[in-house]
C-alpha cells in the first residue's frame, strides 16, 4: 500500500488469535509502509490489537496519511496500536468492553513512538481495566511522537481516561501535545485501585513537558480527576499548562476547578404596565461558587391575551422585543436594562446563564411563573 489510496471498510474482523509470530492483529501494517490508507466502518472484536501500524519497524520510516474512522471495537486488546505513522486521523470510533472491568483489556488507543501529526478526536471509549488513551514512548523511544492532539473524546469506566506515561529514556515522552475538550467519567470504578499509582485517574500526566491541557472535564474518578506528576514552571509547579479544566480533585491543587451547578430566578417590576411604560427584570444568581459566567436575556412579545388574561399564552415563535448579555462575577442580583413597552399584549422574559466552569447552563424559560419568587412576568395593559 503506497501512493494509490487504499480503502478498508465494511468488514467484520474478529478473533485473530491463532499462534504465530504476528498473532493477534486484525489489520497489520508490516514489512513496509502503508500510506494513504482509510480504515472505516468496520466491526472489530477480540483481536489483540485490532489495528497495528508498525510498518517497517526500523524506528524511522513512517506510513503516511492514515485515517481510522467510524469503526466499532468490542473486546479488542487495543483498538489501535499506533507506531511510526504521520498525518493520522483516529476519529469517530466506538470502542467498548463487554465486561467494563476486564483485566485483559489494553489501552483502547495506544500511541507510542515514531508518530507525527496525530489527531485522536470524537471517539467514544467505554469500559476496560486499562487507559482509554495512552501516550508513551515504550517503543521507538529514540523517536518520540510529536504533534499529537487528543480532543473531544468521551471516555467512561476505563482504568484511566487519558494517560501520558513517563518517558522510557532521558528524552521526552512526546512533544507538541494538546489534550483538549475530553469528557472522562468514572475512571477506575470497579477496578482494583488502591491508590493513584494503580490508576483511577481522569487526566493523568506522569511525563511530558510544555503540553497544553485545556477544557477537559473529569468526574467521579476513584483516585484523582486531574493529576500531573511532572515538575517545572507550568501550572501549579508542573511542567505543563492546564487551563479551563473541570474536576473535583486535583494533584497538585489548581489543575482543575471544581465544577458548580448554578441556578437563577427572576422577578419583574410589575405584573402589568400601561402602554408607554417600562418593564425591568432582576435576576438572582446562586450556586456559582464565585465562578464567572454570562447571563443572556431576551424579552419576548407582544402576544395577544386569551380574553383578558395572559395565563396559558404560548410564546413559541414570539418576536424578540429586546435582549442582551451581562457578565456575571458570582452569586448576586443582576439588573436587566429597562425596556419601553409601546404596544398592548403579553410579554415574557427568558434567561440563560452559562460559564466555562459550570456543569451546564441555568435557564428561565419563556412563560415561567410558577414559584412565589417569580411573579407573573406577562404584561396585559
Amino acid at each position: 500500500m503506497g501512493a494509490t489510496p487504499t480503502l478498508i471498510n465494511h468488514n467484520r474482523i474478529t478473533d485473530n488469535t491463532a499462534a504465530g509470530s504476528t498473532s493477534g492483529n486484525g489489520i497489520f501494517f508490516t514489512s513496509g509502509v502503508a500510506s494513504n490508507v482509510t480504515i472505516s466502518d468496520n466491526a472489530f472484536a477480540r483481536n489483540r490489537p485490532a489495528i497495528n501500524t508498525t510498518g517497517v519497524g526500523d524506528g524511522v520510516t513512517r506510513s503516511q496519511n492514515v485515517t481510522i474512522t467510524g469503526n466499532t471495537s468490542v473486546d479488542d486488546g487495543n483498538f489501535v496500536a499506533l507506531f511510526l505513522a504521520q498525518h493520522v486521523q483516529i476519529t469517530g470510533n466506538t470502542i467498548g468492553w463487554t465486561n467494563p472491568n476486564d483485566p485483559a483489556a489494553g489501552s483502547a488507543i495506544f500511541v507510542s513512538g515514531g508518530n507525527d501529526d496525530v489527531t485522536i478526536a470524537n471517539n467514544t471509549i467505554t469500559g476496560g481495566a486499562a487507559s482509554g488513551i495512552n501516550l508513551n514512548n515504550i517503543f521507538y523511544s529514540a523517536n518520540p511522537s510529536t504533534g499529537v492532539r487528543i480532543i473531544d473524546n468521551i471516555i467512561s469506566r476505563r482504568l484511566n481516561g487519558v494517560r501520558v506515561a513517563s518517558s522510557s529514556n532521558a528524552g521526552p515522552v512526546a512533544t507538541d501535545v494538546t489534550i483538549s475538550g475530553n469528557v472522562v467519567t468514572d475512571a477506575g470504578v470497579g477496578d482494583p485501585v488502591s491508590g493513584p499509582a494503580d490508576g483511577g485517574n481522569g487526566i493523568w500526566l506522569q511525563g511530558g513537558s510544555h503540553f497544553t491541557v485545556t477544557g477537559n472535564r473529569a468526574t467521579n474518578s476513584v483516585s484523582t480527576d486531574c493529576r500531573d506528576q511532572t515538575t517545572g514552571s507550568g501550572t501549579a509547579g508542573t511542567a505543563n499548562t492546564w487551563t479551563g479544566n473541570l474536576g473535583a480533585t486535583s494533584f497538585p491543587a489548581g489543575l482543575c476547578t471544581v465544577p458548580v451547578t448554578p441556578s437563577i430566578t427572576g422577578a419583574i417590576n410589575a405584573t402589568s404596565v400601561p402602554v408607554g411604560g417600562t418593564l425591568r427584570q432582576t435576576v438572582t444568581v446562586s450556586g456559582t461558587g464565585g465562578q464567572p459566567g454570562t447571563l443572556t436575556w431576551r424579552l419576548l412579545g407582544p402576544v395577544s391575551p386569551i380574553g383578558t388574561s395572559c395565563s396559558g399564552v404560548s410564546f413559541v415563535g414570539t418576536p424578540v422585543l429586546s435582549g442582551g448579555a451581562l457578565p456575571v462575577s458570582g452569586d448576586g442580583q443582576y439588573a436587566i436594562p429597562a425596556t419601553f413597552v409601546s404596544a398592548a399584549g403579553c410579554y415574557t422574559y427568558t434567561d440563560t446563564l452559562t460559564g466555562a466552569d459550570y456543569t451546564g447552563s441555568a435557564t428561565i424559560p419563556a412563560g415561567t411563573r410558577r414559584t412565589p419568587r417569580w411573579p407573573l412576568r406577562e404584561s396585559c395593559p
